[in-house]
């Protein structure tokens, strides 16, 4: 893994799932949060598909065709990050490959709090 930072964009796994993003749109995100497997260690593509998520999580923002699973993406990005952080499991070794770096941990519990922030705003 190559980082220049602890935000979800600031590594090549996630700085690359942005740009196939712009690429591909929800359907990719929706396909990243749905399959997530620790095991298969997609963490940073998974920080970089749980930014998008948060920021642009509004009913107003998604495309409409996927306005009806953005609550039960929201309430899976939640509990995702928070195995990364908290994991439940040695499957779960995002923390590991971190070097048990607090600062991203940090960024982490960030990107859960808006995440929630943005679930809570649903009607």
């Amino acid at each position: 893994m190559g980082d220049w930072g602890n935000h979800a964009w600031e590594t090549d796994e996630g700085a690359d799932w942005f740009g196939r993003f712009w690429a591909e749109g929800w359907p990719l995100l929706i396909a990243e949060i749905k399959s997530f497997d620790p095991v298969e260690e997609r963490y940073e593509q998974f920080r970089a598909a749980a930014h998008v998520l948060a920021s642009f999580g509004s009913p107003f923002m998604v495309p409409s065709r996927y306005v009806d699973e953005l609550a039960a993406l929201l309430r899976k990005s939640i509990e995702v990050l928070g195995h990364m952080i908290a994991p439940p499991s040695d499957d779960w070794t995002f923390l590991e490959l971190w070097g048990g770096d607090e600062a991203v941990k940090d960024d982490v519990s960030t990107q859960i709090a808006a995440l929630q922030a943005t679930l809570a705003r649903l009607p």
